[in-house]
């Protein structure tokens, strides 16, 4: 019983480590959008570019650009060159996967684009980002699972401008 105790203890520890990590990279403020993921098993690799769609009429703070970025991690053939100034300004992301035996992940080609219009007014934007993963190919990699990759995709927004005016009497 208490080889159990420990046991989950550990993986507890192990996922709380993981969230504040990625929660990390972004700021305390940003105000969280949704999540990219995918994945991929033994010889049937993920390369898809899913997107999430940013709430109407948000607006992203211009003056925002992600510093940091891991880009991707794990073995095998998964790299990417990407850089956080590839990010779109007012956009933080904080991609993370699957890096035990020979697992690896990568992310790139980020895109903002319009999701939908109200005549010629764009009223809400989409990001998208291609994410790759794999499990190795040697005949170990058979028997060690599947791989993903998870990004969750952040909002930091323009802050209401203080308004000088008369205090409302109750």
């Amino acid at each position: 019983m208490n080889r159990n105790l420990f046991r989950f203890g550990v993986i507890l520890a192990l996922f709380l480590g993981l969230a504040l990590s990625v929660r990390a990279q972004c700021p305390a403020n940003a105000q969280y959008i949704g999540e990219l993921n995918g994945e991929g098993s033994f010889n049937n690799n993920l390369n898809s570019t899913p997107n999430v769609v940013f709430p109407a009429n948000i607006k992203l703070d211009p003056n925002y650009k992600q510093t940091t970025l891991k880009a991707f991690g794990g073995g095998s053939d998964s790299r990417s060159t990407m850089q956080a100034s590839e990010v779109p300004a007012g956009i933080c992301i904080a991609p993370h996967g699957t890096e035990d035996h020979d697992k690896g992940w990568a992310v790139h080609s980020p895109s903002f684009q319009p999701a939908t219009w109200d005549g010629y007014t764009i009223k809400q934007f989409k990001f998208a980002l291609t994410l790759y993963c794999t499990t190795g190919s040697g005949a170990v990699d058979a028997t060690t699972g599947g791989c993903n990759v998870k990004v969750p995709v952040y909002a930091v927004v323009v802050k209401p401008a203080a308004t000088k005016g008369k205090k409302k009497s109750s």
